[in-house]
């Protein structure tokens, strides 16, 4: 009779059994997912720092880059009045040595601010390895 009553209560007991089952897989699922949604999220939380860092790098390099244009731009004006003044006028030298002293001064700020902009990159190496590719690419442009 016990028998009787266990053979009818089994095929209930496997429905729940079954249900119970595939909750299990569904949390094992679940848990993967979140475990790469999680890594994903960190990888993106660490690109996006890098990404800013490298933002940094190249704004800072843009402005030196920007002043050193500023001071070529002002040399070439210098020399385009230079060369109004006559044909042979550079060739001759016949500039006053006060100009010839202001353009190599000139000139050496656009060096030492091309130097400075070059020293940006070289004082944040750390930065600049783990900068994006597109990054990189700007700061090579930048350098030349």
């Amino acid at each position: 009779e016990v028998r009787a009553e266990l053979g009818k209560l089994t095929p209930k007991l496997q429905v729940p059994v079954a249900g119970l089952s595939l909750l299990q897989k569904k949390i094992a699922v679940s848990k993967r997912n979140f475990a790469k949604g999680q890594a994903s999220e960190r990888q993106k939380l660490f690109d996006n720092l890098h990404q800013n860092e490298a933002e940094e790098v190249v704004a800072k390099m843009e402005a030196k880059v920007e002043v050193a244009e500023a001071l070529q731009q002002e040399l070439q004006t210098k020399l385009a009045k230079l060369k109004m003044e006559g044909p042979g006028a550079i060739e001759e030298c016949q500039r006053p040595v006060s100009l010839q002293k202001e353009l190599n001064e000139l000139h050496k700020k656009i060096v030492a601010a091309t130097d400075e902009a070059k020293a940006v990159v070289l004082q944040e190496p750390e930065k600049v390895k783990s900068c994006p590719p597109a990054v990189k690419q700007q700061l090579v442009k930048l350098t030349k």
